[in-house]
């Protein structure tokens, strides 16, 4: 194995716990979040798949969750990017390939949004 390979499945098992996440809140679907977490990789490189030895419990907050889901997909990835990702205005827009000001305008509609659909969710119960 070469040492750039070393480095990526480094890189990868460092950022595997993020990026399922991630891929979970786009998707919706732990299964599938595991899958592109698992596959991603192996396109990127044309390596061998890594297996993650465990995967990080559901997302605790059931309701934040249904809230995302919710959102359309642009804004969803903006939060999941910026807010669970810890992206940076200028990283969120260059990896949804868009301005800043898209990016701030995105994040702010999706955080109206999430206050709205949670307040309600909270006078409900």
């Amino acid at each position: 194995m070469s040492g750039r390979e070393r480095e990526f499945r480094e890189y990868v098992r460092s950022r595997t716990v993020a990026l399922h996440r991630t891929a979970y809140m786009l998707c919706g679907d732990w299964h599938i979040a595991q899958d592109l977490t698992q596959e991603t990789p192996v396109r990127a490189a044309a390596t061998e798949p890594y297996m993650p030895d465990s995967a990080e419990e559901i997302v605790e907050h059931a309701e934040l969750f249904q809230a995302l889901l919710r959102l359309p997909l642009r804004q969803r990835a903006t939060v999941v990017l910026r807010y669970l990702d810890g992206l940076s205005e200028r990283e969120t827009a260059t990896a949804l390939g868009c301005s800043q000001g898209t990016v701030k305008s995105q994040t702010s509609r999706a955080l109206n949004s999430l206050r709205t659909f949670l307040d309600r969710t909270e006078s409900t119960l």
